[in-house]
């Protein structure tokens, strides 16, 4: 299956303007802060972040609307389960099937 913890870095560059939708906007004002207190945390990847509990986020500046949205954000990119078995029924190949995998 795909790796979707990517790494927590990341972060700079999904909170971008152009790469998300603008319910997300808020985030962006918080960046720094949210990369400095995830990493002041111990947090290395995606996953870790998700592990955090809320009074944690809070301690890194969030407040509790922020909070819903950032845990929104942290799965924005995962890949829908769904979407891999219409990617089963209908590739021909494993060269294929490993192509749009990647994607």
């Amino acid at each position: 299956m795909i790796n979707t913890d990517y790494d927590i870095g990341a972060i700079e560059i999904l909170l971008d303007k152009s790469c998300i939708s603008e319910r997300y906007f808020p985030l962006i004002a918080h960046m720094e802060q949210i990369l400095s207190g995830l990493r002041a945390l111990g947090c290395g990847t995606k996953s870790d972040a998700s592990k955090l509990s809320d009074e944690a986020l809070s301690h890194i500046g969030l407040d509790g609307a922020e909070i819903r949205l950032f845990r929104r954000f942290l799965s924005m990119y995962d890949p829908d389960p769904h979407k891999f078995k219409e990617i089963e029924s209908l590739c021909h190949c494993p060269e294929e099937r490993a192509a749009y995998y990647e994607l």
